[in-house]
């Protein structure tokens, strides 16, 4: 063997003894301590930048979770059934003057003639079904919304979500929303009969049986389809403006992301975004929701028969009324739960 082949040499590692006139600086319970602040990151806490992830925030709730279901549902509640029970005055004037033109032609007349038959209880019938109804519904628009937006976004890959971002919001918000419309439909039917018909109880647990003795399950959700026919360009379009609107104002306008806006300005971002939002769907929505309004008044009429018969302008009848009962709910709900994501910590998809 050379002498320069060293891989079989011993170390040359003597033991020395410590002098007893010597104390070690570091004793082993210092050294436990220091490796376990290393452990913590407290030592280099100063030096190590977190990453910009998800585990570099622990408290974030994550997509698809329970959690995130549940806060998105609770939030959806409180909007969707709150609004909606605010807005049920002019919910009133409009179904009437949808369904009885010749007595209500318009908001002022509708609503003069109401205060003198009813006074101000008139303008509050349908209140139960409105707030349970909505409220059932909301839990579901909101609460699946952002998780079937991103199970489709998983399905279809990343690179394809990246570009047709649009499809996807239409898909998740048209899926929330039909299941939504199922836990609806009976109190629609309810609250449309109460706010239109004199011979229907207008207290919800006296309604609903009185209902479903004369027409079963079939006169509660006889309006579904229709109520899928408004419910669903409704919520499509609302949240897909409200998405556009989004991106389009920090894309092009103020030219940064979510995260590096102040908090202020993210609010003030979601308000605008909600009332543009607000009034497209309104719009969009307003033709079927003429169509349910005249099905629920009458037990025998047929979707057909009831579109043809109102013929296009009769389609547009009470829009007036709509887009500012149902352009304030949307801004409310819209604003509300983009506020409640924020304060919440819940995640944000990827744009």
């Amino acid at each position: 063997m050379s002498n320069t082949d060293l891989r079989h040499r011993k170390p040359d590692v003597q033991p020395r003894a410590i002098p007893n006139d010597v104390n070690p600086k570091v004793t082993v319970p210092e050294v436990v301590e220091y490796s376990k602040k290393l452990e913590k990151g407290s030592v280099l806490r100063g030096l190590i930048k977190p990453s910009q992830n998800a585990s570099s925030n622990p408290n974030l709730i994550k997509i698809g979770t329970p959690e995130y279901v549940v806060v998105c549902g609770l939030a959806g509640v409180l909007v969707a059934g709150g609004s909606h029970l605010l807005g049920t005055p002019l919910d009133v004037i409009k179904c009437r003057i949808q369904t009885n033109a010749t007595k209500f032609p318009n908001f002022g007349t509708a609503l003069r003639t109401t205060l003198a038959e009813e006074g101000i209880r008139g303008l509050c019938r349908g209140w139960a079904p409105t707030l349970i109804g909505y409220g059932a519904q909301g839990f579901a628009k909101f609460g699946f919304y952002e998780v079937f937006k991103k199970q489709y976004a998983d399905m279809l890959g990343p690179q394809f979500a990246a570009q047709h971002k649009i499809a996807i919001y239409l898909a998740a918000s048209a899926t929330a929303e039909a299941i939504g419309d199922i836990a609806l439909a009976p109190f629609e039917a309810v609250k449309v009969r109460v706010q239109t018909s004199n011979t229907v109880p207008s207290s919800l647990h006296k309604a609903l049986p009185f209902i479903y003795s004369r027409e079963g399950f079939g006169g509660l959700f006889k309006g579904l389809p229709p109520l899928w026919m408004r419910q669903i360009p409704y919520t499509a379009s609302k949240f897909v403006c409200f998405e556009a609107c989004i991106e389009t104002i920090y894309k092009d306008i103020l030219k940064k992301q979510r995260h590096e806006v102040s908090g202020r300005d993210q609010l003030a971002v979601s308000l605008v975004s909600s009332v543009i939002s607000g009034i497209v769907c309104a719009i969009c929505s307003h033709p079927p929701d003429v169509v349910v309004s005249k099905l629920y008044k009458d037990p025998n009429a047929k979707l057909w028969e009831v579109t043809k018969q109102l013929g296009f302008r009769g389609l547009w009848s009470g829009l007036a009324a709509r887009i500012l009962m149902i352009g304030s709910i949307a801004t409310m709900q819209l604003f509300v739960v983009d506020s409640v994501k924020t304060a919440f910590n819940l995640e944000r998809p990827k744009q």
